[in-house]
């Protein structure tokens, strides 16, 4: 689950976006104190005749210092755009546990299935044997034998999809885990 939790591409995005809210959030907490501060320069000539400096100069020079009182909406929008990263991350990473807990239940079911599925081949062959010395003995028919043959057939086929069964739920947990991509 922790090599899960940390692979997921999802909940990797989703604590970017934890990490960007929080660190906006921060920023406009205190941002309204930090002044935002501009400043520039004017020069105005007026003269007789163009180029006459003498008659006339103004120059103007200024700094302005403006306090943000908006900062405080902004910070709430960021507070609850953090607040809704957390619970986006929360309901991945519950999704991402609840997936795996059911493919490794899958996983022992599918290996209960194979197990049972060998004991079925193993029983059917031996049925097989068993009934096949009686048709050599004379004492058991054919349509037994090739009932007993059918019965192994069948035991086969189910533990061939048993296995497939348990080969696709070990996979779908590797890759929920973050393997084989």
């Amino acid at each position: 689950v922790t090599r899960a939790l940390h692979r997921n591409p999802q909940l990797q995005a989703a604590t970017s976006r934890i990490a960007a809210a929080s660190s906006e959030a921060d920023l406009t907490r205190w941002g309204w104190l930090l002044p935002e501060l501009r400043a520039g320069v004017t020069i105005d000539e007026f003269g007789s005749t163009f180029g006459n400096t003498s008659d006339r100069e103004n120059y103007y020079a200024g700094v302005s210092w403006r306090l943000d009182f908006g900062m405080s909406a902004r910070h709430s929008a960021n507070v609850e755009r953090q607040i809704q990263a957390e619970l986006q991350a929360t309901n991945v990473r519950n999704q991402l546990v609840t997936t795996i807990h059911r493919l490794r239940a899958q996983i022992r079911t599918s290996a209960a299935r194979v197990d049972a599925g060998r004991r079925e081949v193993d029983a059917a062959a031996e049925s097989l044997r068993l009934v096949t010395a009686q048709h050599k003995q004379g004492t058991g028919i054919l349509l037994q034998v090739l009932d007993a043959q059918a019965a192994q057939s069948r035991a086969r086929i189910n533990l061939i999809a048993a296995v497939g069964s348990h080969n696709v739920a070990q996979y779908s947990l590797l890759r929920a885990t973050g393997g084989s991509r």
